[in-house]
């Protein structure tokens, strides 16, 4: 089945793949639905993210193992959201972490 042509900003064609005079692809269509990480996490977890890493500013795994002190820019919820969304926002199931130490233990699946 051919492709109808889309006119392009340039005064060209988009075709099937890309425009006849400045090479523009196509543009796919936006996500209809929002993803799962922006209806869980929204303005008020970023508050609350905020006030954890300045209250805690160093990873605390690293800290715990006697490691050199790294600075954190993740926070980790100790028991799942899923599991106990009233748990979002209390501070006492937030843990401060660095990168790598929360990538370690989402792979794990804390």
């Amino acid at each position: 089945m051919p492709v109808r042509p889309i006119a392009c900003r340039c005064g060209g064609t988009i075709g099937a793949e890309r425009c006849n005079r400045c090479g523009r692809s196509k543009r796919r269509p936006r996500e209809v639905t929002p993803r799962a990480t922006r209806r869980v996490y929204d303005r008020e977890w970023e508050k609350t993210r905020k006030a954890q890493l300045k209250r805690k500013p160093f990873c605390e795994d690293h800290a715990a193992r006697g490691y050199i002190i790294e600075p954190a820019n993740e926070v980790h919820h100790v028991v799942k959201v899923s599991a106990r969304p009233d748990l979002k926002h209390d501070s006492r199931n937030l843990r401060s972490l660095c990168k790598s130490c929360h990538s370690i233990r989402t792979r794990r699946g804390e």
